[in-house]
């Protein structure tokens, strides 16, 4: 099931056959009966031969009244469904227990319980009443245990602990507002339904898919990097919905996550949302989305490429920053601004066409971005930050657009690669820094624009032997370590030598000058 269209025919196949078990055992069920309606409709079927199997029965529960206090189960169960109300239910017949995996990581794995009560299949049987006296299951059950039933503090308040490693299915068609979902959850799909407006992911989760549906109304996700929930989950959490958000640290550090479908009801995703998760290899942002919040990817080290649509208009702080493996993405013409760090440390990262739409590079933007070979900047930007290309080596050659009327403080520092760069005559200054370490820049020429030259602006260009400096007064030069040693010429306009040989640090270069022809 690949796409969103397989899921949802899944879903639907998956639906009509529950129902029809549902009418196959006395319960009417009419096409108005929403699916989240089911849960009601299985707990209203009536004991008596002919069952339903057993995943499919609320047999599998055991009440207080109306509420749900314990589970018992095959642990061979492909499914399991968990009523949502129990109003005709009045007897439960026991079957075989869930067998219990991790027994070392259990107290972790139970929360907001009175009693639990496990059973080795005979007559060793024990009743825990708190988390601490869990830590003696494994010596209580040196072999398999099996839950028998539990007893919980509120309706519903117990997540779920390790099931045999043979379910492939929960379903939850409980509203879990504001819940951190528990430890030790295996080998099982975990479909989350109803009103989840705040929920905590983190972990070794490894695929969570979204689908849209009428019936069941995830508004928006959110979450926080406090080391909660899905530790060693190792399949894949479904969330029908009808999401509209992706909100801030949703599935931070969720360092498993593999794979994520995000929905097309989606409009914005949120500060660090997917920051830390190092394995997510691709992702496919819908074109329903407007806002990308800062670091909202931030460190996935394993995402390769992605597609940005064209609703977005601002790439955020940090956005993509260290996606050290991120070879391709393409910048839509709707994008107006490239903020701090936004693609920083993303050393696969080989080209980049900035659209004509964007007007400002933020600082560091492309800092360490060590395999970007060339880039063309647009007549629409007016402003590139400080250190925005330092760092990136294979950087060969860069246009800058008459449009900008600085350099900053060590935009093209460390630029290794750089043979040649034209600067605008629209450039008025030239920061401390900007060039040093340019050490394959053999020529440069200074436009009669320029007033000040930095602090080391073309320190360490070793094979800068050029340099011509055309305005007719000479720019302020902060000290004379911003002209390269290696430079041996420095031509400048006719009828301006003795200016240049009078200037404040310039005087240092007088035997360098030469004069151009009138």
């Amino acid at each position: 099931m690949s796409t969103t269209a397989d899921k949802l025919n899944y879903l639907i196949s998956t639906k009509n056959a529950i129902k029809q078990a549902i009418i196959d055992k006395g319960v009417n069920v009419t096409d108005t009966d929403t699916f989240r309606s089911y849960a009601t409709k299985i707990g209203e079927i009536q004991s008596g031969g002919g069952e339903l199997p057993a995943y499919m029965s609320a047999k599998n529960f055991t009440f207080d009244g109306n509420a749900c206090t314990g589970y018992v189960g095959d642990n061979t169960l492909p499914e399991i469904i968990i009523p949502k109300s129990y109003s005709t239910v009045t007897s439960t017949e026991t079957v075989a227990g869930a067998k219990v995996l991790d027994k070392e990581n259990l107290s972790m794995s139970i929360y907001d319980f009175q009693s639990v009560t496990f059973s080795d299949g005979g007559t060793n049987t024990q009743t825990y009443t708190s988390t601490s006296q869990l830590q003696n299951l494994s010596t209580d059950f040196p072999n398999d245990c099996y839950l028998v039933s539990m007893q919980g503090s509120n309706p519903f308040s117990f997540n779920f602990l390790q099931m045999a490693s043979d379910m492939q299915m929960l379903q939850f068609p409980i509203a879990v507002n504001g819940q951190s979902f528990s430890d030790g959850m295996t080998a099982f799909d975990y479909i989350i339904q109803n009103n989840i407006t705040n929920v905590n992911f983190d972990g070794d989760v490894k695929i969570i898919t979204f689908i849209d549906g009428d019936d069941y109304q995830v508004t928006s996700v959110s979450g926080s990097s406090n080391g909660s929930g899905f530790k060693n989950y190792q399949n894949r959490i479904i969330l029908l919905s009808n999401l509209t958000s992706i909100g801030d640290s949703a599935f931070q550090n969720c360092s498993g996550l593999t794979s994520i479908e995000i929905p097309s009801s989606v409009t914005s995703i949120g500060d660090s949302a997917f920051e830390g998760c190092s394995s997510l290899a691709s992702i496919e942002i819908p074109s329903s989305v407007t806002s990308i919040g800062d670091s909202a990817f931030y460190g996935c080290s394993g995402l390769t490429s992605i597609e940005i649509p064209s609703s977005v208009t601002s790439i955020g702080t940090y956005a993509f920053r260290y996606c050290s493996s991120l070879e391709s993405i393409e910048i839509p013409n709707s994008v107006t601004s490239i903020e701090r760090y936004a693609f920083e440390g993303c050393s696969s990262l080989a080209s980049i066409e900035i659209p004509n739409s964007v007007t400002s590079i933020g600082d560091s933007a492309f800092e360490g971005c060590s395999s970007l070979a060339s880039i063309e900047i647009p007549n629409s930007v007016t402003s590139i930050g400080t250190y925005a290309f330092q760092n990136c080596s294979s950087l060969t050659s860069i246009e800058i657009p008459s449009s900008v009327t600085s350099i900053g403080i060590s935009t093209f520092r460390d630029c290794r690669s750089l043979t040649s760069i034209e600067i605008p005559n629209s450039v008025t200054s030239i920061g401390t820094y900007a060039f040093r370490d340019c050490r394959s820049l053999t020529s440069i020429e200074i436009p009669n624009s320029v007033t000040s030259i930095g602090t080391y602006a073309f320190r360490d260009c070793r094979s800068l032997t050029t340099m011509t400096v055309l305005p007719t007064t000479p720019p302020t030069l902060d000290n004379t370590n911003a002209i390269s040693t290696a430079t041996k010429k420095i031509y400048i306009p006719a009828g301006t030598l003795s200016a240049y040989q009078s200037a404040t640090n310039w005087s240092k270069f007088a035997s360098l000058f030469e004069e151009l022809p009138s």
